[in-house]
């Protein structure tokens, strides 16, 4: 099984990729950035997770991701690509990431019957996240208070 702590164990035989940087927000406009988790064909549980992330703006239709926040002890965190480069997350949010990006989980609507009264569509849900670790530049103060 891969060490999902060591990214060269986490992706053998695939080059290195840079980090993921955020590209500058318009702060004047009311706009945010989402997450768009990708569905992966494989099963392997060492599969690396893939995400999109684009700008928007406020008023588009987005899932909010509210999640344990913890202290960013090595152990925890986690690699998945956002828009082709590596980005580290805390286990907790990789594991959510994990499920959504699985094709078992999508096809069974992890779950969660439709029906008339419950109109939930996990594969919908994930296409527009708004996940603050992610979809904010940590290190833009301006951006952060934004």
């Amino acid at each position: 099984m891969a060490d999902h702590n060591s990214m060269s164990n986490l992706t053998p035989g695939r080059p290195a990729r840079g980090f993921f940087q955020h590209s500058p927000m318009d702060l004047q406009k009311n706009m945010l950035r989402l997450i768009e988790v990708l569905p992966s064909q494989s099963d392997d549980p060492n599969r690396l997770i893939k995400c999109i992330i684009r700008h928007d703006t406020t008023s588009a239709k987005y899932t909010c991701l509210s999640y344990v926040w913890g202290p960013a002890r090595p152990e925890e965190l986690r690699y998945i690509l956002l828009n082709g480069h590596y980005s580290a997350v805390l286990r907790n949010l990789w594991e959510f990431l994990d499920v959504a990006s699985s094709h078992h989980a999508r096809d069974r609507n992890v779950g969660i019957e439709k029906n008339e009264r419950s109109r939930f569509d996990f594969e919908s849900a994930t296409q527009s996240l708004w996940v603050d670790a992610l979809c904010i530049d940590q290190e833009n103060i301006p951006e952060k208070d934004h």
